[in-house]
């Protein structure tokens, strides 16, 4: 299969969104963005390209491991089941806030289409906030796939909780395996991130910013 090429008014507005989610990570200044696996991981890339043009240091970033993974036991690629995704959850931010104990201030990145995913992340992410740091905070940026109508429930919270929306024209790196990294699990999850992926759209901001 070959790989996808993306127009370049996809690209612009693509870039352009990365650059409003950059500029809203900054004006609320986190200790922590998470990046929800495998879809946001271009998110995390082009933040950090966009801080590195910038030469402004990056806030910590966890890459949370919870989207479509390959089962090595099954033999098979599959999504994660509630249990397995509060458990990771769990695990990732216990080990992030053993070692800072005083952060505060929780940025979620995720991409939307439907409006379903990024609900139950933030739901994930919220209820361990809230059981275990109620002082922190958490903040949302979404990144809206402009040709696609988000559902009604996702809308509704996202005026509640005061999601930050941003929407590009298309989300092509949606679902791309040339774009995403692999996660496997055997025991435990592997992650296997390649930027030379997202080598021709990261090029691009140098041009934007």
């Amino acid at each position: 299969m070959n790989d996808y090429v993306p127009k370049k008014s996809e690209v612009v507005s693509f870039c352009k969104g990365m650059n409003e989610m950059y500029e809203f990570g900054r004006s609320i200044n986190p200790d922590l963005i998470i990046f929800p696996l495998r879809g946001a991981q271009p998110f995390s890339a082009a933040y950090a390209k966009i801080s590195e043009l910038n030469n402004v240091k990056n806030p910590e970033m966890l890459l949370l491991p919870i989207g479509t993974f390959l089962d090595i036991h099954m033999k098979k690629e599959r999504g994660m089941t509630k249990p397995e995704k509060i458990e990771i959850t769990e695990q990732n931010l216990d080990t992030y806030f053993c070692d800072n104990p005083k952060a505060r201030q929780v940025l979620l990145v995720d991409e939307v289409l439907n409006g379903g995913t990024i609900l139950t992340n933030f739901n994930l992410i919220n209820n361990y906030l809230m059981t275990c740091f109620p002082d922190a905070k958490l903040n949302v940026c979404a990144i809206e796939h402009g040709q696609y109508e988000q559902r009604g429930k996702y809308k509704n919270q996202a005026k509640k909780h005061d999601f930050c929306k941003i929407r590009v024209d298309s989300l092509f790196v949606m679902d791309r395996p040339q774009y995403l990294p692999k996660v496997s699990k055997n025991g435990s999850f592997v992650v296997e991130v390649d930027d030379q992926k997202l080598e021709d759209i990261i090029r691009s901001l140098e041009i934007i910013c």
